[in-house]
């Protein structure tokens, strides 16, 4: 009889053990169960980069105040997310990471003396540079949630000139 084709017999410790299969089975399992946790929550939002031109002068801040709610738009301390950034070239960009797929709308200002607030004249017209998201130019009033509305899918850049 070929040597190769020989059934073994195995103690009943040894069939025990193979009967049970690995130890390290669980953890491998708990490890796999992390890493599919993880991986799907880094795909849970979008990104909406913001490029902003027209920028005449390098100083202040630029301030960004992103919108999900038509009710509110674009009323300060209202914003889904308000983000200050120092203004450092002619050019400004922001991406506003890993945000849940929908409706914004963005208003943004140049705070030029850096006092938190747009300034405006005796009419209330802005004498700080100021945009809106589809580059909308407000008429008599700021404009309708629905006329500056970005509807987000999937990664996003927009361009907003300034209005001086």
């Amino acid at each position: 009889m070929d040597r190769r084709f020989r059934a073994r017999s195995y103690s009943g410790r040894e069939r025990e053990k193979a009967q049970r299969g690995p130890r390290h089975l669980p953890f491998v399992l708990l490890i796999l169960l992390a890493m599919i946790i993880l991986s799907s929550r880094r795909g849970e939002g979008v990104d909406l980069t913001v490029r902003i031109t027209g920028i005449r002068e390098v100083k202040g801040q630029m301030q960004l105040g992103l919108y999900n709610r038509a009710e509110v738009f674009p009323k300060e301390g209202k914003q889904y997310r308000l983000v200050e950034r120092p203004v450092t070239g002619k050019v400004f960009i922001y991406t506003f990471e890993q945000l849940p797929a929908g409706d914004y709308a963005l208003a943004v200002f140049q705070d030029l003396d850096r006092d938190g607030l747009i300034d405006k004249n005796m009419l209330g017209i802005p004498t700080e540079p100021y945009g809106f998201s589809n580059n909308v130019r407000p008429r008599l009033s700021a404009p309708a949630f629905s006329r500056a509305r970005i509807r987000l899918n999937s990664d996003t850049t927009i361009v907003i000139s300034l209005i001086h």
